[in-house]
């Protein structure tokens, strides 16, 4: 029965335009990269073997090279933990070397919403590995609850794979979440009506003890830290208060296309708060038609 719900879900997540491609290792386009750059690389490049097929105190002195590096360059370094660390980690069942190192990622770099999406992916998988189901759930909810707009198929597909994990003996609870899940994509009319939530999600009670300490250790202003912020809040399951974040932002943005941008991250906070798309997705929906043709 399981395998049914599984491939209903996924066909009705392609089908509605949610599914989005399987979350990689590959970064966003960037420039060519300079001279300190490709020696940067070199050097992550170089750790590889050392975390991979070394022995224990190689490996456990690399761990302590990257963590150096990710309090002290926090936003160069934390790509190159998901594009070449933690993917040998993995494959040599590192599984807890894993968890923890993505962890380090996602507090290092809290605005780079693209990095803690794949950092939470492989903190899940790993968490999974271990059969430490519930903890991966709790997980899954919080990369539901900050992933991009475009990942968020991606992310109901991973939810539906944990709960399945979890509640493997109860499977009316799989397929509740499926049912809210569809019924919540469904765009309400400009003129409102009744908002649809997820109960399930709701009823996951995420791990917010790293985020909230990350939280209290942002002293810096501005809107660099105000999306610092807004994520670390989406990952503690709390979107009311990213969603102050980010409309705080909007006082900082110059173009309309950084306020466009600003959108994107506000209907982050309203998916967290519903459990589910449909909202989110109307207020984009709004935003990108108002840019498109102001008044």
């Amino acid at each position: 029965m399981r395998i049914k719900v599984t491939a209903v879900f996924t066909v009705w997540l392609v089908a509605t335009g949610l599914a989005a491609p399987e979350l990689t290792a590959v970064p966003p386009a960037t420039a060519r990269p300079n001279a300190a750059e490709l020696r940067r690389l070199a050097w992550a490049k170089g750790l590889v073997p050392r975390l991979a097929g070394a022995g224990a105190a190689a490996r456990k002195a690399a761990l302590s090279q990257i963590t150096w590096e990710l309090r002290t360059q926090p936003y160069p370094t934390a790509p190159l933990v998901y594009q070449y660390w933690l993917p040998p980690l993995m494959d040599h069942g590192h599984y807890r070397a894993v968890a923890n190192l993505a962890m380090r990622g996602i507090l290092a770099a809290p605005a780079y919403t693209f990095a803690i999406d794949r950092l939470l992916v492989f903190r899940i998988q790993a968490l999974a590995a271990m059969h430490k189901n519930a903890a991966a759930l709790r997980d899954a909810k919080s990369l539901f609850d900050v992933c991009r707009m475009q990942d968020t198929g991606t992310a109901l597909l991973i939810l539906d794979q944990r709960l399945d994990a979890v509640y493997r003996k109860h499977p009316n609870i799989v397929r509740r979440f499926v049912l809210e899940e569809r019924s919540g994509a469904k765009m309400p009319s400009a003129g409102g009506g009744p908002i649809e939530r997820s109960r399930v999600l709701a009823s996951i009670q995420v791990h917010a003890g790293p985020y909230l300490a990350r939280l209290k250790a942002i002293h810096s202003t501005g809107s660099s830290a105000l999306m610092e912020k807004g994520d670390l809040w989406l990952l503690a399951d709390q979107p009311a208060k990213a969603l102050r974040c980010f409309q705080s932002m909007e006082a900082y943005a110059k173009t309309s296309r950084q306020l466009l941008l600003l959108e994107r991250f506000i209907c982050r906070a309203i998916r967290a708060e519903d459990g589910t798309i449909g909202r989110a997705n109307a207020h984009l929906l709004r935003a990108i038609q108002g840019a498109t043709h102001p008044q």
